[in-house]
């Protein structure tokens, strides 16, 4: 092989990256482009604790609705006449259940960067977007949290259960995103 092919053949690695390297800057400016913005976000994001405080609470929300039904549901419940005698381990659950769902919805934010005021400013369709980029990465660490401890313990994922909560939770937060949006937090 001589010294000119040689030098042809690393000339055009280097085009032939520089081209990559340029197709990949315009697929990211294409996606950023659909989700409403131009540009990425800044990294790291800048964190705005009323909107965080805001998801908290409504994922809060979410699982005491979600409990409250499920425990309306049971059969002691109507036995006791409504009453439920078990509250301390009802409310160790509660607090496990939305801590859980406030860790995930942190790492998710952050990985997404929605934790700032940028992620509610826009139109509806805009904050909606938002909340959609981040459920993925919501559900993800949901079900892995899931498996972990399904894992650990020898047991099966309740499916319909996990569903609930996921569902009701980005229900929850959606609707508070479009309210912080509207209300200019």
């Amino acid at each position: 092989m001589s010294a000119f092919s040689l030098s042809n053949r690393m000339r055009t690695r280097t085009v032939l990256r520089g081209k990559a390297k340029d197709e990949d800057k315009r697929t990211d400016e294409k996606f950023f482009g659909l989700l409403g913005g131009g540009n990425p976000p800044p990294w790291p994001p800048i964190v705005d604790n009323t909107l965080i405080l805001g998801d908290i609470c409504s994922l809060t929300s979410a699982t005491l609705f979600y409990r409250i039904t499920t425990i309306s549901a049971t059969a002691e419940f109507t036995a006791n006449g409504g009453w439920i005698d078990i509250l301390p381990v009802t409310m160790n659950t509660l607090a496990t259940q939305i801590s859980l769902l406030a860790i995930c919805w942190l790492v998710a934010g952050v990985a997404t960067n929605t934790v700032s005021k940028a992620a509610i400013r826009g139109n509806t369709a805009d904050v909606l977007r938002a909340v959609g980029r981040t459920s993925v990465d919501f559900i993800n660490a949901r079900l892995i949290i899931a498996l972990v401890v399904a894992a650990s313990e020898h047991t099966k994922i309740d499916v319909s259960t996990l569903t609930s909560e996921v569902v009701l939770s980005l229900v929850c937060v959606a609707c508070w995103r479009v309210v912080a949006s509207r209300t200019s937090i």
